[in-house]
């Protein structure tokens, strides 16, 4: 425990020396030494003190004040020194003993925590939003186990949620039970009250409940609502209801405000403070745009749902309050929301009874489309005659999401089963929900936009998943009926479109998805501007589906523009920043330029390892993608390692179905070919297609990605027939599905000469190694890596034809830009050298003995890796 641990007043500058003879200062307390007084506060003094037997340590020692050993006093202590001992928690400060001085003032000896306030630690270090939130988590844990020992702190503050660091991480310890109460029996044989016109508690983090002076059946959701102030004020970088305006309208101001005023909201206090806001956001590692647009939404209706004052309307348990922040981190739906247009309007009514007389004043809540896996912000809108319209879809969705849906994965369903029910399994039963409700004389069947609002989550959650097909039809739907009834200024429709075009892509319809993207920009951008949020990550989305639709060189300099946008808008190290960085990233990859992709994708993972939560799906990319890059590079071995900690983190978060997790297994049984184990490739390669045809579809792009790999390595083996078949099937479904000049049709063509040049049909290698070239090169110019492997391919094949010199000019050109440490490097290196070895001996002098060792040398480099 240090000095930070009592507010009310503060600790003493100088080293105070106990002098001997004098109790409470005496130099010796039990078995204690006093060494320095750290603080003081309202119910005692904290000494710093040695305890030398049975075992030497360092320990805070309390000891009640001087003139203040009355009765209630007392009580208040024996209460947190049983409190205390209850409790064996990382997050909770030990009490190691208890004692009575000589004069019979009790101490008792606890933890000495080195810390800072938990608000303090956050801002001197500059944790970002996500990384507070897992601190605050952890604080959250400490005071779910002190209530499920029936124990309520009741003076939740920072100054007593003190933060330390062990092994270099952050931990929050909590301190000071000093006002603890017990829920179900009695803490000491003394009856500890709460005297009439005395609070007990600080204010400013002090429940309405408290701060009834006729209440006596405070429970844990007290605690719970000082856990709603400290993140407030861990979010906001103030209090909801600042020190000195709550305490102007003196004792009974005081109490009226806590009880009965609402404070604002996290995100609108940010947008109050603005002569503050750019230290604010910058002790939080954002840019004031970005930190608003961090908090709106779901940190705003998880804060105010913590700070109700119904205490029924509450998180029930500290724990609730943490599993929905981590809902929050992890992209998923959270429990909080918000609240109900009627819900509103009656506490309105309730708070101005005479006013409501004689104005009637029109609160509305547009719903935006609920893209993602949460509610989107609830937005204020003009006009009188939408506001009724709005305000009615609020309320609809509400009710059909609390009676239908949830109803649908109601836990005690489960429960009653005797399992656990699969996500999908909930997911098709909330399905039929609004199947049925949608149909004729069906709830929705009359609200088409409440409808589209609800599909559009449901599809969005599939899509999430991988489960594409069972996405397609929610989306579908959604987009049919935004385009009937799209709304005020239409951005319901264009975020139906992006929701769409996102799903098209992932089934590798590219066209489609670029024009539902393109469809979307030319809504949103007149309405909100072509730098806004949605606006960049739309851009950024079109980059991808351009790149991946083999059109890399008109995606480049969309991105970099999309890039620039978003570190001016949002700053260097916020997610859609970081977005724009991967995607790029991959599109250098895809162009063979892989330094510039390395540099981009470490900078990435460095940024999301410092703020993401350790199962981020956004880190678990960027794992995958910078082992992609090491891969191409030739790092095989620094590749195989990020890849096998991805996929132990996709197997844990996502399942061993999910897309993201074939990529990666995929990824590994692709590194075993480039290793030259052939065998485990091919095996590895052939549960990939499997699962893949199963979970995307026989067409699907990344089904013939690993198609590929597996007709590759089947070449290696000398199964020629296999693969000539097997690329020849990959090659004719990439040219159905994305046209003939696909890159995926040319790495298939390209595999397939191989083949054909294996099998002594050399002239026809050559022919579509030529063809393939001029395609990139005339269409592909900036795909070095592609360039350089057929050229290096086509060499062989003009050695085989006894064309040498030709030959030679494409292999000195091209081989020195291959990956090192790989097989098929090593391979071609091979073949090279006893081509010229050849070559030299069929006409001599043409291959001087100083160009053979150089090109040995290669080889033996190679060789030795």
């Amino acid at each position: 425990m240090s000095a930070e641990h009592d507010s009310t007043l503060p600790p003493d500058p100088d080293v105070t020396r106990a002098p001997v003879g004098r109790d409470p200062s005496s130099e010796e307390i039990g078995p204690y030494r006093l060494r320095q007084k750290l603080g003081e506060g309202g119910m005692g003094e904290v000494w710093l003190a040695e305890q030398e037997q049975p075992i030497r340590r360092q320990v805070a020692l309390k000891i009640i004040k001087r003139g203040m050993d009355s009765r209630s006093v007392i009580a208040r202590f024996e209460a947190e020194r049983q409190a205390l001992a209850l409790m064996e928690h990382p997050a909770i400060a030990k009490v190691f003993d208890a004692g009575e001085t000589a004069q019979g003032r009790p101490y008792f000896a606890m933890e000495y925590v080195k810390g800072v306030p938990i608000t303090e630690y956050c801002d001197r270090h500059q944790l970002s939003t996500a990384q507070r939130l897992e601190l605050f988590t952890l604080a959250c844990a400490g005071v779910q186990h002190a209530h499920q020992k029936a124990v309520i702190h009741r003076d939740l503050k920072p100054g007593n949620v003190l933060v330390t660091e062990v092994d270099g991480h952050a931990r929050p310890k909590i301190i000071d039970f000093g006002l603890a109460k017990a829920t179900a029996f009695r803490l000491t044989e003394q009856t500890m009250f709460t005297e009439l016109g005395q609070l007990l508690g600080t204010p400013e983090y002090m429940s309405p409940e408290q701060a009834d002076l006729t209440a006596e059946d405070i429970d844990t959701r007290s605690d719970i609502y000082s856990l709603g102030v400290i993140l407030y004020e861990l979010l906001v970088g103030a209090l909801p209801f600042e020190a000195k305006a709550l305490r102007a309208g003196g004792f009974d101001g005081l109490r009226h405000t806590i009880r009965d005023v609402d404070p604002a909201t996290p995100s609108t206090r940010l947008s109050s403070l603005r002569a503050e806001l750019e230290e604010i956001a910058a002790r939080r590692r954002a840019k004031p745009a970005e930190l608003q647009r961090q908090v709106r939404g779901d940190l705003d209706w998880i804060v105010m749902k913590a700070l109700e004052k119904d205490r029924s309307r509450r998180y029930e348990t500290a724990n609730g309050l943490a599993a929905d922040i981590r809902r929050h981190l992890a992209n998923e739906p959270v429990v909080a929301g918000p609240p109900s247009a009627g819900y509103r309007m009656g506490k309105l009514i309730r708070r101005n009874r005479g006013a409501f007389a004689a104005v009637c004043a029109v609160f509305v809540a547009l719903v935006a489309a609920v893209a993602g896996t949460s509610w989107g912000m609830l937005r204020a809108v003009r006009a009188e005659h939408r506001a009724a319209e709005e305000a009615e879809i609020a309320q609809a969705v509400n009710a059909f999401l609390n009676q239908d849906l949830l109803a649908a994965v109601a836990p005690s369903t489960a429960r009653g089963q005797g399992r656990d029910v699969p996500m999908r399994e909930v997911l098709d039963a909330a399905a039929a929900r609004i199947a049925e409700a949608s149909a004729p004389g069906g709830r929705l069947a009359d609200m088409p936009r409440v409808e589209a609002a609800v599909r559009t989550t449901l599809g969005r959650t599939y899509d999430r998943l991988g489960e594409y097909e069972a996405a397609e039809p929610h989306l579908e739907a959604a987009l049919r009926l935004y385009e009937q009834h799209p709304g005020p200024r239409r951005r319901d429709l264009a975020q139906a479109l992006a929701n769409q075009a996102l799903l098209e892509e992932e089934l590798s319809r590219y066209d489609v998805a670029e024009e539902h993207l393109r469809k979307a920009l030319a809504i949103w951008g007149p309405i909100e501007g072509p730098e806004d949020g949605n606006a960049l990550i739309w851009t950024t989305s079109l980059a991808r589906t351009l790149n991946r639709a083999g059109r890399g060189s008109e995606a480049e300099p969309l991105m970099r523009q999309a890039l620039e946008d978003n570190r001016r808008l949002f700053g260097d190290t916020a997610g859609p920043t970081l977005t724009a960085m991967g995607t790029l990233a991959s599109l250098y990859q895809e162009l063979g330029k892989f330094e510039p992709a390395l540099e981009l994708e470490e900078q990435v993972l460095a940024v999301r390892e410092g703020q993401a939560h350790p199962d981020s799906i956004a880190l678990v990319h960027s794992l995958n993608n910078l082992a992609n890059i090491y891969g191409n590079m030739g790092r095989m071995e620094e590749a195989i390692g990020l890849w096998k900690r991805s996929l132990a983190l996709k197997l844990r978060v996502l399942g061993e179905d999910h897309p993201s997790t074939l990529n990666t297994r995929s990824n590994l049984a692709e590194a075993a070919g480039v290793l030259g184990h052939y065998d485990e490739a091919v095996a590895g390669q052939r549960e990939v297609i499997a699962a893949r045809t199963r979970v995307l579809g026989p067409e699907h792009y990344r089904t013939l990605d690993s198609k590929s790999a597996l007709a590759f390595c089947l070449g290696k083996l000398g199964r020629l027939d296999e693969a000539a078949a097997l690329a020849t099937e990959v090659r004719d479904a990439f040219a159905r599905t994305q046209g003939p000049d696909h890159p995926g049709v040319l790495d298939a063509e390209d595999i397939l000469a191989t083949v054909r040049l294996q099998q002594g049909r050399t002239d026809e290698a050559v022919a579509m190694l030529r063809r393939v070239l001029d395609t990139y090169v005339t269409k592909h110019p900036q795909d070095d890596f592609g360039r350089t492997l057929v050229s290096a391919h086509l060499g062989q094949a003009l050695a085989a034809q006894g064309h040498y010199a030709e030959a030679f000019a494409l292999w000195d050109a091209s081989v020195g830009n291959l990956p090192t440490d790989d097989a098929g490097t090593r391979d071609i290196l091979r073949d090279v050298v006893a081509r010229l070895e050849a070559w030299r001996e069929a006409e001599p002098g043409a291959v001087d003995d100083s160009t053979l060792a150089a090109w040995r040398a290669r080889l033996a480099a190679e060789e030795d890796r």
